[in-house]
């Protein structure tokens, strides 16, 4: 199958890359040089350089079979105004027509568990039910999936569990495990008694893949373990593994509690797409650890290289007599 994937410069796009095999891949992003020092040895890839107009976009999706759709500059904060997010529901409708215009009838949206309020859906929370967005991000993972409904005949929205990964600063999970590397107190706003679903970002590129390979599917699944960790809990587990028990955990009822997120059933995910999570949180942030720490030694590695090309180099009176020697 060839798939055209926006955004693939990302963290999840870049795990889905990985995984996937035996599918002929065009990758979109806004820049050649990020795609090409990511992507440069995966002959069996095409990069495109987009800006992402309408004319430009129907020009490389007009081979593809099939798209998955990431693309989106991510932000570190959510955003106040619905103006700011306004482009990106542009965006994605451009990419949705484009891909109607090409005849692409199977397409993947990575939406977000997000959409789901607390205060209104019942836990855990299924597909069937009305969604109340409580934030206008989620307005926005809404209003995409609703333009991918409205322009693609088999569109499949994946409302994907908070994800496990390595590069994931300002959330609480990244807090915590920087806080447990750097043995520092681990602190938790609040009595720590909320809760959230996780999934490693492994399960969720996995989900991607089995949802793009069952082009007769349309419509929303949940994507999550259905396991809920609290605050509490996520932070001794951290501890467990980063810090082996050492960093003090500590509680600043003075700052607001992280909202919850509650689990989503997933059994229809289980059923007509073939998928089911594979890894617990403690095995994803084990793994997690291990590349982390692979991470700290190729960069001390590369460092001690460098220092030993600085003290290894000639200095200005031994390149001048090997010259005049």
């Amino acid at each position: 199958m060839k798939i055209a994937i926006t955004g693939a410069s990302g963290l999840l796009g870049r795990c889905l890359l990985s995984q996937m095999r035996n599918h002929e891949v065009l990758l979109i992003g806004r820049s050649m040089q990020k795609l090409q020092e990511i992507y440069n040895d995966r002959p069996d890839t095409s990069l495109f350089e987009s800006d992402y107009s309408p004319e430009n976009l129907s020009e490389i999706l007009a081979p593809a079979e099939a798209l998955i759709h990431f693309a989106a500059r991510p932000t570190s904060k959510l955003l106040s105004n619905y103006s700011e997010y306004y482009w990106k529901i542009q965006l994605a409708e451009d990419v949705f027509k484009a891909c109607k215009s090409a005849g692409i009838k199977n397409a993947v949206f990575a939406s977000s568990a997000i959409l789901y309020s607390p205060k209104v859906n019942t836990v855990p929370y299924v597909e069937s039910e009305p969604i109340y967005p409580e934030t206008l991000y989620a307005v926005c993972k809404m209003g995409i999936e609703n333009l991918g409904f409205l322009h693609i005949e088999n569109f499949k929205s994946l409302r994907i569990a908070l994800i496990i990964l390595s590069e994931r600063r300002g959330i609480m999970l990244g807090t915590f495990s920087q806080q447990a590397i750097r043995k520092k107190t681990i602190t938790i706003y609040g009595e720590g008694t909320g809760v959230r679903e996780m999934i490693y970002v492994k399960d969720a590129a996995a989900a991607i893949e089995a949802a793009i390979n069952a082009p007769e599917q349309k419509g929303v699944f949940n994507i999550g373990t259905g396991v809920a960790t609290s605050h509490n809990e996520l932070a001794e587990l951290v501890n467990e593994i980063f810090a082996w028990g050492s960093a003090e955990i500590v509680h600043d009822p003075s700052k607001e509690e992280a909202s919850t997120r509650y689990p989503m059933d997933h059994s229809k995910a289980s059923k007509l797409l073939d998928w089911n999570p594979k890894y617990t949180a403690e095995q994803a942030l084990t793994e997690l650890k291990h590349e982390i720490m692979a991470s700290s030694k190729l960069e001390e590695m590369h460092l001690k290289d460098k220092s030993k090309e600085l003290t290894d180099s000639p200095s200005k009176d031994d390149i001048s007599g090997k010259i005049f020697a």
